[in-house]
C-alpha cells in the first residue's frame, strides 16, 4: 500500500476522486474533502482499489501478504470474532437467509445467504465505501463510490457476492428503492410534525449581538458565533454556518455551502441557555450525537489586553463586610485574594469587569472614583452581588 495515505487535501495526485452529494431533487453538487484530523482513526486513510485489495487479501490469507506475515494470526482470528451482539439480527421476510449482527474488532459480522461475512462500511462527506470478505470462501470485495451517503457499495457488494457465490439472483436494488421511498415517507410526516411544534411569529429574547462570542466543548472545541447585519452565523475551523432563527432561543444551522439544504428535514438545533445575570452563557447542540447527555458550549470569556499601568488603577484593599479583599498584580496579572480563600487570577473582560479565571459565573466590577482609580469593587457570584469600598 504504498500510495495510500493521509489528508488527501495535502497530496498531489493527478487521479484523486473529488467528492459529491445529491439534494432532495436529486441534482448533483461537488464537496470539499472534510477536513477529518479530530477523528482520524475514524476514516482518515484514502486509498486505492487495487491496495484495498490487497489489504483485503491479507485478511483472506489469516494475516499473511504474498507469504509474509503483516498480521500477527491469532489477532486476525480474534478481530474477525464476534466480540459483543450489535442487535438481534434476525432475518427479514425479504431475506430470509440473511441475519446475525455482531462486532467484532472493526468489523461488522454477519450470516450472508450462507455464508460468514466480515464487513465494514463508511461515509464522509462527499465519499461512501463497504470493504468486505469471506474467510471461508476466500472472496474479497471493495467497494469505493465518490458520493454522499450513497447505497451503492452495500448494494454492489451484494450483487457481486451473489455472482461469485452462485448465489440465485436477487434485486437489491428493488429493496433499497422501497426502503428509501418509507424513509422519504416518514421523514415527510416527520417534517410535518415538526412544523406543527415551531412555534411562529417568535422572537430570540436578546439582540443578536448578544449571542456572539466564543463557546467551548471540551470533546467538540470551540465554535464562534458572529452577528452580521440581521443574522446570526456558527463558524468552526473549516465550515459556516447561517443560524436560521427557528422559534424563541431555538436555532437551525443551515451550511452554507449547501444552500439548497435549507427544510423541515434539517436534525439539528442550537438552544440558548441564560446564566442568573440574564446573560447567554451556553448553547445545547441538539441532534449532533444521539444517545447521549445534552452536548453543551459553553461560552468562555475573552480576555481584553490591558498593560501593567492600566490594571494599577484597580489595586488596593476593599472592605468586604469587615472582610478585608485585595486587589494586586502578580507580574502583569490582576489578583485578587479573600482571607481564607485561595489567590484568584482575574481575567479582564473590559469595562473595568474581571472574570475569576477558575471559578465559572464569578467575576468583579470595579466603580472608578473622580481620580480614575477604583472606588468600590462589586463581587458578581451566582448567589448575589456584594459591594465592597476601597480602604
Amino acid at each position: 500500500m504504498k500510495t495510500s495515505n493521509f489528508a488527501p487535501w495535502k497530496g498531489s495526485y493527478a487521479d484523486l476522486a473529488k467528492g459529491y452529494r445529491t439534494d432532495d431533487k436529486d441534482a448533483i453538487h461537488p464537496m470539499d474533502y472534510y477536513r477529518i484530523e479530530g477523528m482520524g482513526p475514524a476514516g482518515a486513510i484514502y486509498s486505492s482499489p487495487a491496495e484495498m485489495a490487497a489489504w483485503v487479501t491479507t485478511w483472506i490469507y489469516g494475516g499473511k501478504y504474498q507469504g509474509k506475515e503483516v498480521l500477527p494470526e491469532s489477532y486476525v482470528r480474534q478481530a474477525m470474532s464476534s466480540q459483543m451482539v450489535i442487535n438481534a439480527g434476525l432475518p427479514s421476510p425479504e431475506n430470509p437467509d440473511a441475519y446475525l449482527a455482531n462486532y467484532g474488532m472493526g468489523w461488522m459480522l454477519s450470516s450472508y445467504r450462507g455464508h460468514y461475512r466480515v464487513e465494514h462500511g463508511g461515509n464522509i462527506d462527499g465519499f461512501s465505501a463497504s470493504t468486505a470478505f469471506y474467510p471461508t470462501d476466500s472472496i474479497g470485495i471493495v467497494v469505493l463510490v465518490n458520493q454522499n451517503g450513497s447505497p451503492l457499495p452495500g448494494m454492489i457488494r451484494n450483487y457481486i457476492s451473489d455472482r461469485m457465490l452462485k448465489l440465485p439472483y436477487r434485486d437489491w436494488h428493488a429493496q433499497i428503492q422501497t426502503a428509501r421511498d418509507k424513509a422519504r415517507a416518514a421523514a415527510a410526516g416527520q417534517n410535518q410534525a415538526d412544523s406543527l411544534a415551531r412555534k411562529k411569529d417568535t422572537q430570540p429574547s436578546h439582540a443578536l449581538k448578544d449571542y456572539a462570542g466564543l463557546f467551548e466543548h471540551p470533546g467538540y472545541g470551540a465554535l464562534r458565533l458572529a452577528a452580521a447585519q440581521d443574522s446570526l452565523f456558527l463558524h468552526s475551523s473549516h465550515v459556516t454556518f447561517w443560524l436560521e432563527h427557528y422559534h424563541y432561543d431555538i436555532f437551525r444551522p443551515i451550511d452554507l455551502s449547501e444552500a439548497d439544504a435549507i427544510g423541515e428535514d434539517n436534525p439539528f438545533r442550537l438552544r440558548f441557555q441564560t446564566n442568573a445575570k440574564g446573560e447567554i452563557d451556553a448553547f445545547v447542540f441538539q441532534g449532533l450525537q444521539d444517545g447521549v447527555k445534552d452536548i453543551v458550549f459553553k461560552r468562555q470569556a475573552e480576555a481584553v489586553a490591558m498593560a501593567q499601568n492600566e490594571l494599577e488603577k484597580y489595586l488596593g484593599e476593599y472592605d468586604l463586610g469587615g472582610v478585608l479583599a485585595k486587589a494586586y498584580l502578580r507580574g502583569e496579572t490582576l489578583m485578587v485574594l479573600v482571607p481564607g480563600q485561595p489567590d484568584y487570577e482575574m481575567v479582564p473582560l473590559g469595562n473595568h469587569e474581571f472574570k475569576f479565571k477558575v471559578l465559572e459565573g464569578f467575576s468583579v466590577r470595579f466603580d472608578l472614583g473622580p481620580d480614575g482609580k477604583a472606588s468600590a469593587v462589586t463581587f458578581i457570584q451566582p448567589n448575589g452581588n456584594f459591594r465592597a469600598v476601597k480602604k
